[in-house]
């Protein structure tokens, strides 16, 4: 996945706010810290057969990933990660390796892709 195939919807995004650019900008650098660390967490679930509540988790921590997402209407990460909600033994019993680093990438990507979009350093 290419960054110029990320897209976010930041004017939906300040409406749905009050145009608070405060708040879009709070929210922004809790979308920047946080995904990485969900869908790396996410991934995890992936990568750990042996763990009995898998599923559960994957469904939970891929309900926060989309939830994170979908205030900056961040696509397609949120598409993903809507996906694994739904459908969590799905993602899971898919052997392909690349499937949880593409995620783990796609989160970093997207993170950078907003701090650009607005203009935060990190």
């Amino acid at each position: 996945m290419l960054s110029s195939d990320i897209q976010f919807d930041l004017e939906q995004a300040r409406r749905n706010l009050s145009n608070e650019e405060s708040l879009v900008i709070e929210l922004a650098n809790i979308f920047i810290s946080d995904v990485p660390g969900i869908a790396e967490r996410l991934a995890n679930t992936h990568r750990d057969s042996a763990s009995p509540s898998r599923e559960r988790d994957a469904r939970r921590i891929a309900h926060d990933l989309k939830s994170l997402a979908m205030n900056f209407y961040a696509q397609p990460l949120s598409q993903i990660a809507e996906s694994i909600e739904n459908s969590p033994a799905a993602w899971l019993s898919n052997n392909d390796p690349e499937s949880p680093e593409a995620l783990t990438r796609l989160a970093k990507e997207s993170s950078k892709a907003l701090a650009r979009a607005l203009a935060i350093s990190r």
